[in-house]
């Protein structure tokens, strides 16, 4: 035994002994190559400070260049390695570093002067001021990006009239802007039915235009942002001695999709079980226009319906402004009508983002017999004049991992209000005539994480600024898509927030599993009682896509008030979408 404790303990020394050996190896491997500056009494700038021991030659040939490039970028322009001495592993650079050069002066020469203001260009930052080749690249640089963007895309920029007095330096800019070019002609190749005309003004080039780098290195990216086309390979620009052409490749995309969704309400008071419906068509280029015709049904509650009619018209005329329709009806069983017509025009900007101005008219009617007051209803008439923004940058709209989506809406209105008063046992009617505010908006933001995974951080609300408000203009939340957990358009509120946080499982392109939770604040100046409350939905849900289409399944729990989470008061949803 003892023998065999000896042995390993032998054994233990010599491996011991070669680890530090090999560590002693390494260690040396690691920075076994040195190198020593000479530079004939001439000082480097105080900043700079050279390795003196490298893994390899290149290494120290990499540094060597980089003190130079560093030298010339202080305004050591005659810097140099005169030579390079080498005896086994170490190394002695003779380095010239030289004087510092400075500017006497740089004149703008013959530069346009519209392209020297729009790059910032002024002589006056130049007078004996120190030289930085880093600055000047950046000058040229700006010069030919100007000339790229403005139809000369082979200009080139040089120093003219170079002078060099000790150690400072005149000279000015001298351009030659070349061959004007413009686009001739832009050729779509590939499946593609979509107008020529609607391609040309989304890319923002046309036929005709002069030659913009910027807006053709942005082509492949916009046209990836559009639902019904794709790019089948990337687009290339010929250049001929007599003309210039702009090649495309797309085909068309299935953009077009049918909604259907079907909510199952149990109601507290008699336990039966509501069948609530929401029916969306939503036809995207059908006209390849570029065009968008939306339809939405929904049956919310018994003898309560819902009616949307959306209609866009993007590029009119060939300029980047479209038409925007609106057309709404919504009857609450027999307590109110509303209409809603508005009219705008959008500026469409890069992808499917755009500004817009519109008019509205909203009427809201109270039904059923015009004897009996109806406490916080009224007859109400609103023209509002509005301005909205649009955002949209997500990686792909129906199941999106990342990217944002913002829409934003403030409108100013004139109101009138005609309201039944019992005076002296009698109903008499109340004309009113006021200013009203109205805020909405929404905005999505969906984070990436390892894998398949997102976080979705969402908030939508909205906010109704009139010192006179009535129930039956007031906004409708609840349901599968505000607040889910609760019955659909349940909801009366003149100020709403909602935030959501929901974490989703991408599992197929178009399918995902996630857990969400919302939560919302509320509040009613309607009533004579201010009411608010803060509400809160949760639950789980799943998509799928199937050779008819894609469906969703959700379950959510809430709870308002005080009252108590009830799991027999659950929303179940089913939804559907089909693209053609």
């Amino acid at each position: 035994m003892s023998d065999l404790i000896g042995r390993y303990k032998n054994v233990a020394k010599w491996a011991v002994a070669l680890c530090l050996v090999i560590i002693g190896v390494h260690g040396q491997a690691q920075k076994n190559f040195h190198l020593k500056l000479e530079t004939n009494g001439q000082e480097l700038p105080k900043r700079m400070r050279v390795e003196e021991n490298f893994r390899s030659t290149e290494d120290r040939s990499r540094t060597l260049n980089a003190l130079l490039a560093t030298l010339y970028k202080e305004g050591h322009l005659a810097a140099s390695i005169d030579s390079l001495a080498e005896e086994g592993n170490s190394a002695t650079a003779y380095l010239y570093v030289g004087d510092r050069f400075e500017w006497a002066e740089l004149r703008g020469g013959n530069v346009d002067q519209e392209i020297l203001s729009s790059i910032r260009f002024r002589e006056k930052l130049f007078y004996n001021e120190e030289l930085n080749p880093d600055q000047v690249a950046h000058i040229y640089s700006s010069i030919l990006g100007a000339c790229e963007d403005n139809g000369y895309p082979f200009a080139s920029v040089r120093m003219k009239d170079v002078t060099i007095k000790e150690r400072s330096i005149s000279a000015e800019l001298h351009l030659e802007k070349n061959a004007l070019v413009k686009v001739d002609s832009v050729i779509v190749r590939g499946d593609c039915r979509t107008a020529p005309i609607y391609i040309y003004n989304y890319i923002s080039v046309r036929p005709g235009d002069l030659y913009d780098e910027s807006n053709i290195e942005k082509i492949n990216t916009r046209l990836k942002e559009l639902p019904f086309l794709k790019t089948d390979k990337p687009y290339y620009v010929l250049f001929g001695e007599e003309e210039t052409k702009l090649y495309l490749f797309l085909s068309d995309k299935k953009a077009s999709r049918f909604n259907g969704i079907i909510g199952v309400l149990p109601d507290p008071a008699s336990g039966e079980v509501t069948v609530t419906g929401d029916i969306q068509l939503r036809l995207k280029n059908a006209m390849k226009h570029g065009e968008l015709i939306d339809f939405n049904w929904r049956k919310l509650q018994t003898q309560t319906q819902d009616l949307k009619i959306n209609f866009n018209y993007p590029y009119l005329f060939n300029t980047p402004f479209g038409a925007d329709l609106l057309f709404k009806l919504y009857k609450r069983d027999t307590t109110f009508i509303e209409l809603n017509a508005a009219a705008g025009i959008q500026y469409l900007m890069r992808g499917t983002d755009n500004v817009r101005v519109y008019v509205r008219s909203k009427q809201s009617n109270k039904l059923g017999n015009s004897n009996i007051v109806s406490a916080g209803l009224a007859d109400i008439d609103l023209n509002y004049y509005g301005v909205g923004v649009s955002i949209e940058q997500l990686d792909y709209r129906l199941n999106p991992r990342k990217g944002i989506k913002m829409d934003l809406d403030g409108a100013i209105g004139n109101k009138k209000v005609s309201s039944d008063e019992l005076v002296d046992e009698e109903i008499q009617q109340n004309v009113t005539r006021s200013t009203q505010f109205d805020l909405v908006g929404s905005i999505d933001q969906f984070v990436p994480l390892g894998g398949r995974s997102t976080l979705r951080f969402a908030v939508k609300g909205g906010w109704m600024i009139n010192d006179d408000l009535y129930e039956n203009e007031l906004y409708r939340i609840g349901g599968i898509k505000s607040l889910r957990g609760t019955d659909e358009e349940s909801i009366f509120a003149s100020a709403y927030a909602i935030g959501t946080v929901e974490y989703r499982f991408i599992y197929e392109t178009n399918a995902n599993f996630y857990l969400f939770f919302d939560g919302a604040y509320w509040e009613n100046q309607s009533l004579d009682i201010y009411l608010s409350d803060t509400p809160i939905g949760f639950g789980v849900g799943t998509s799928f896509e199937t050779k008819a289409g894609i469906f969703s399944l959700s379950y959510a729990l809430g709870k308002q008030f005080d009252a108590p989470i009830q799991l027999n008061a659950g929303k179940v949803h089913f939804g559907f979408t089909s693209l053609f």
